[in-house]
């Protein structure tokens, strides 16, 4: 029993609640590198037999136009030992610094030369000093010699399958009513699969598996698999070890970023793509900001690019809030994307109890050919 004026706060029982009837999830639903590289590389690299849980892609190279000396040289030693004579052929013109020589013969690694051949002057060379093979200059009439050949490798991957189970009571299912859930699985689906399939998301946006998948381009780990053991497939870092640059901590400076995509072009590449997360696209853009090419506004303040041009191409930045913080990623298109062995499907489970209960499954596997076309800057400083 109570006396007096009855308020909005004195029956607080029976008050009907205010509650908004869509639920808006807070977590990032965004896969850039899904939507950039794609899930069809399969079909891009024309794969045969395809599918199966062990991917591979065929690749070769042009002769191989470089080796080192293999001991140190005065100005007039015309037997020249190197690390592999394979490489050349008599009638080769290598440089060794600014001087170049003729190959006359090959005694295994030992190449006879002509010292100091055209205009250039015979000079001494540190042991390990790099030779370069220039090109090809026969005697007339000349007997043919062996030619240097490479042959193709087969880089490969293996599959990963991805699941989700979703499991709901009768009562939560058929006799609960709840705000921002008509359909109890449907919901948990699109939490799933973002807007996949029957999920009813919004369109663009991912759920748990397409992230998962999201993140083995950096994260990936390859795994065969075997009784007991699940498969996994490999990321970017697998594959790419040649033009990789260490900072160990040290700032990434514009020089550094330039050199990494100049590697990368210097064997055959076109780096058309910077995959980075917040502090590396922030860092690219304070190189660039004093040449930003704009429009004037006077409404709007700050500078955000999404393109650098270089010397060896015009790269997209493709900021992705799932990689390293401290890595920067080179990459050429093209050549970088999953392979789809089972696209994403939900399926029913045996009813064995008072509940609904399915599962999504889907497998995949990544694909990172010609690895020195692309190139890695890992453990920058992400304070200066």
């Amino acid at each position: 029993m109570a006396q007096g004026m009855l308020s909005s706060f004195s029956d607080t029982i029976s008050t009907q609640r205010t509650v908004s009837n869509i639920i808006k999830l807070i977590d990032p639903q965004d896969t850039p590198c899904l939507s950039y590289f794609g899930t069809d590389a399969h079909k891009r690299i024309r794969m045969e037999n395809f599918p199966n849980h062990k991917v591979e892609w065929l690749e070769d190279t042009l002769r191989v136009r470089s080796d080192q000396l293999a001991e140190a040289l005065d100005n007039s030693e015309t037997g020249v030992d190197i690390d592999d004579g394979t490489k050349f052929k008599p009638g080769d013109v290598i440089l060794c610094e600014d001087e170049k020589m003729y190959i006359s013969s090959i005694a295994t690694n030992t190449l006879t030369v002509i010292r100091g051949w055209g205009d250039s002057s015979a000079v001494t060379h540190a042991d390990d000093t790099a030779i370069t093979y220039l090109y090809s200059a026969r005697e007339e009439g000349d007997d043919s010699d062996a030619q240097p050949y490479t042959v193709p490798t087969s880089p490969y991957n293996h599959s990963q399958i991805f699941h989700h189970e979703i499991k709901i009571s009768g009562s939560e299912m058929n006799a609960t009513s709840r705000y921002g859930i008509p359909d109890r699985y449907k919901y948990e689906l699109m939490k799933a699969l973002g807007g996949l399939g029957g999920g009813n998301g919004k369109k663009g946006n991912a759920g748990d598996l397409m992230i998962d998948l999201e993140r083995t381009f950096a994260y990936g780990e390859r795994v065969a698999r075997s009784s007991g053991v699940a498969g996994g497939m490999g990321g970017f870092e697998t594959y790419v070890t040649t033009n990789v640059t260490d900072l160990s901590g040290s700032s990434l400076d514009p020089k550094t970023f330039e050199d990494a995509v100049e590697d990368a072009w210097s064997y055959g590449g076109k780096p058309n793509v910077i995959v980075t997360n917040a502090f590396g696209h922030r860092k690219l853009t304070s190189f660039y900001a004093g040449s930003v090419r704009t429009e004037r506004s006077e409404l709007t303040g700050g500078v955000v690019i999404t393109k650098v041009v270089t010397h060896f191409g015009e790269l997209d930045i493709l900021l992705n809030r799932w990689v390293p913080n401290d890595n920067l990623y080179i990459c050429q298109r093209d050549l970088i994307g999953w392979c789809t062995l089972r696209d994403w499907k939900e399926e029913p489970l045996a009813k064995t109890g008072d509940f609904v209960r399915g599962q999504v499954v889907g497998e995949f596997s990544f694909v990172v050919a010609n690895q020195k076309a692309h190139a890695l800057i890992k453990n920058m400083s992400t304070t200066s």
